[in-house]
């Protein structure tokens, strides 16, 4: 499940994004499977500057690419983070 963040963004601007991001996933094979979450947090560079960002989680190192390509037209820096497992809440380990 491909978890996609927003960063230092709030509110409306967060919502706008993450409409955005929605937008262009439709159609992709993660669509049904990838969430967003908006972590209520403020990004400043060294000169103070807003620096808003998505971060990608996946567990699916083979989707990261096509999801990259996805998101890259939104014009925000990405983050990806490679998780070692997901355990959906319907499995135990």
């Amino acid at each position: 499940m491909p978890n996609i963040e927003v960063h230092g963004l709030w509110g409306k601007n967060a919502v706008e994004v993450v409409n955005k991001i929605r937008k262009a996933m439709e159609g992709s094979p993660e669509e049904s499977e990838y969430v967003t979450d908006v972590v209520g947090s403020t990004v400043l560079d060294h000169l103070s500057r807003s620096q808003p960002f998505l971060r990608l989680l996946s567990s699916e190192e083979d989707s990261v690419q096509a999801i990259l390509e996805r998101l890259e037209p939104l014009g925000m820096d990405i983050e990806v983070l490679l998780l070692f497992q997901f355990v959906p809440k319907s499995k135990k380990v």
